[in-house]
């Protein structure tokens, strides 16, 4: 069984590298965050830490929070 390999776009990790900032900004708690967009608090953790990155779906929710470029 072979293994696609997604590339994630440079924006996707542009905005992860600020989106603890963005949270900040608008005043939201990482569960906050979490219940309004569905991604778990353990996943929002991950990604403001830069342990990992978000797949498209999880980048989609966090998207329409913030404003940003969607992943199509």
């Amino acid at each position: 069984m072979t293994r696609k390999r997604i590339i994630t776009p440079a924006f996707v990790i542009d905005n992860i590298d600020v989106m603890k900032l963005n949270r900040k900004q608008k005043g939201v708690t990482q569960q906050t965050l979490a219940l309004k967009t569905g991604v778990s608090m353990e996943m929002i953790g991950q990604y403001e830490r830069f342990t990992c990155l978000p797949g498209k779906n999880n980048y989609n929710k966090l998207a329409q929070f913030f404003g940003w470029q969607l992943w199509d």
